[in-house]
């Protein structure tokens, strides 16, 4: 009897330790089940995460560059006002052509000098005043609607590469337009006086700018023309 309990208790004992020690299959599955989702959300989110800031620097950096290149204000008035002031300085300091500019009271008289030849007498033996010539004045009064007349004031010639310019004053003949009748256009030819020391024998085949100064009652006319003066040894 004393051996059948003692038998008893062994295969009891013996069968708490197999329960024990045995792994619940089941178990095992859903543990590795909840591992390998646990990871693999780990890993998506780590992705996620690492693609994003790839992502924003790359959007951000062509997005400061666009801005930069399309920036009207930078670029554009700049170059312009720098091709506006350009223009206008050259126009201002090198405007030589011919026209008639006035003072005064208004007119309707547009004086114009037209086929200026000048020459210089620069033989051996060279005067004061080598130079001369002639041109042709042409006085517009079609515009007009009176009879009207101007005076001869001033006459020059200046060397146009001369720095600072020197302007030597010269006579001409005839000094009076005559009556310019309303609605017309005169012509006048003038021919150079002799007078002081001129310069042209120093600067031959070099332009030299022609100026005229008439005076129409209280109006100024200030005409020029470039003009080559040819010299004759």
């Amino acid at each position: 009897m004393r051996s059948l309990i003692h038998l008893t208790l062994v295969l009891a004992l013996s069968a708490c330790g197999d329960d024990v020690g045995a792994t619940d299959p089941s178990s095992t599955t859903q543990a590795a089940s909840t591992g390998g989702a646990t990871g693999s959300e780990s890993g998506s989110e780590g992705g996620g995460t690492g693609e994003s800031p790839t992502s924003a620097d790359t959007s951000t950096g062509e997005g400061g560059t666009g801005t930069t290149g399309s920036d009207p204000t930078s670029g554009g008035p700049g170059t312009t006002g720098g091709t506006s002031t350009g223009g206008v300085s050259g126009t201002s300091g090198g405007d030589t052509s011919s026209g008639d500019s006035t003072t005064g009271a208004t007119s309707e008289l547009v004086i114009a000098v037209v086929d200026a030849e000048l020459y210089a007498d620069c033989m051996p033996e060279i005067e004061p005043d080598p130079t001369w010539g002639s041109w042709y004045v042409q006085f517009d009064n079609t515009g007009g609607a009176a009879e009207t007349a101007a005076v001869l004031t001033k006459a020059s010639l200046s060397l146009l590469a001369a720095d600072p310019p020197v302007l030597e004053e010269i006579g001409a003949h005839p000094g009076e337009s005559g009556p310019i009748p309303a609605g017309e256009q005169t012509e006048q030819k003038l021919e150079k006086l002799k007078g002081a020391a001129h310069s042209a024998c120093d600067h031959c085949g070099e332009f030299y700018l022609l100026a005229l100064e008439y005076q129409e009652g209280d109006v100024i006319h200030q005409v020029t023309e470039e003009v080559t003066i040819s010299c004759v040894f």
